[in-house]
This record gives structure tokens, sequence and C-alpha cells, in this order.
């Protein structure tokens, strides 16, 4: 089982870079466009595992939500890294994304929904700016509602509300990520991609690196 699973995932792959996505999906008509944005560039690069619909020619995503499942990361001989004199490996590291299609209605998602794959690099990088985007309108809203008289915050305290935030808590947590830096905190976001993050200062000169990865657990 593990092995024909693997073998789907491979040929999921490999079809991925270098065909178009197999279905079509209408552009997601919602109230909240930021999250409609987050799911057409989601499932305009995803590839089906379980199809939500057997044809699946187009679908109306405006009634469902993307659920994550898991991360993993599979090895596969490579051209490119078997040509490189100095490449210690002919492996190359995949890794990727399983995400569900679930109808928003539903609180468990587990009948009525497709599974997907993507690659992990497309679906962080959608994600973190979906939900950069829902961080910086949630401290709009914040300081807008939190800061100003009575008569003027109620007008905006629905949208805070819709946000599931209050003054108790979005005040302090928009507080921390404005002094993140100055506190010694770096942005994890920057790390999608691997890439170096600074060099040992011992004469050995170690260097540092840092990006997204998949957990044992997923």
């Amino acid at each position: 089982m593990i092995g024909r699973f693997t073998t789907a995932l491979a040929m999921l792959l490999a079809a991925s870079s270098t065909t178009a996505t197999p279905f079509k999906t209408k552009k997601v008509q919602s109230h909240n466009s930021k999250k409609g944005m987050f799911m057409n560039k989601v499932m305009g690069n995803a590839r089906p595992v379980r199809r939500l619909d057997e044809e699946e020619q187009e679908l109306d995503l405006t009634g469902y939500s993307i659920k994550y499942v898991k991360c993993q990361f599979m090895k596969s001989y490579d051209d490119e890294l078997a040509e490189e004199e100095e490449s210690e490996t002919v492996l190359l590291t995949n890794r990727f994304i399983i995400f569900r299609l679930c109808p928003s209605s539903s609180s468990s998602c587990s009948y009525n929904y497709g599974e997907y794959l993507i690659d992990m690099e497309t679906y962080l990088m959608a994600a973190v700016e979906f939900e950069a985007e829902q961080q910086e309108q949630m401290c709009q809203y914040c300081e807008e509602v939190c800061a100003a008289d009575d008569d003027a915050a109620d007008r905006r305290l629905r949208r805070l509300e819709d946000l599931k935030v209050s003054c108790d808590s979005c005040v302090d947590e928009c507080e921390k990520i404005e002094n993140m830096e100055d506190n010694g905190y770096v942005e994890a976001s920057n790390f999608i991609e691997c890439q170096q993050i600074g060099e040992d200062d011992d004469d050995g000169g170690n260097q540092y690196f840092a990006g997204a990865m998949c957990a044992s657990n997923g």
C-alpha cells in the first residue's frame, strides 16, 4: 500500500512540473476577497489525489474551504544534480502539502471532500500572504476601534468581532507584532525558501541556513 501511494505521488509530482492543472475552477466569489484569492492560487496549482467530483471540469469554490492535512517529502532522481560534479547526491528532495477542499459548513471534513497535492513552497507563499493580509487588517481595525471614542468605535466593532478578536487581545498582539524585531525575533515567513542566515564567528566559519521543512508528524 505504501509503495503504491509513493508511486502515485511521484507521478503527480512529475506531472505538476510539466503540465497545467487538469481542471478549471471558477473564481471564488466571497465577501472575503482575500480568502477567495488564496483559494484560487492554491487550487490553480494543485493536483487531485481524491477528486471532489468525478468530472471536476469546473468547480464553484464559493461554499468550500481549504483544510491542511499534512506535509510530506520524497526523494527522487534529478538530472541536474547528476550532472553537477560537486553535488554529493543525485536525489532531489521534493516537499509537498496535502490538503482537503471541504464544505465550509462541515466541521469534520470527513465526507463530500476532495484531496489535493501541491508543492510546499507554492502553498506556503499563498498561505503566508493570506495570513499577513488578515493580520494587517485585524491590526488596522484594532487601532481604529480600540483607540476611538465609543460612538465611532460602534461602527467598526462588528468587523472586529468578525475577525474573532477583542480590544483586550488585539492591542497586545499587534504591539508584539510591531515590536518583533526590536525584541529579538525574526519573521519566520521570510524563510519559506532555504537561505543562509549567518556564519559562525569561530575560525571554522560554519554557515547556517534556515528554511521550511516537513516535521516528522506532518
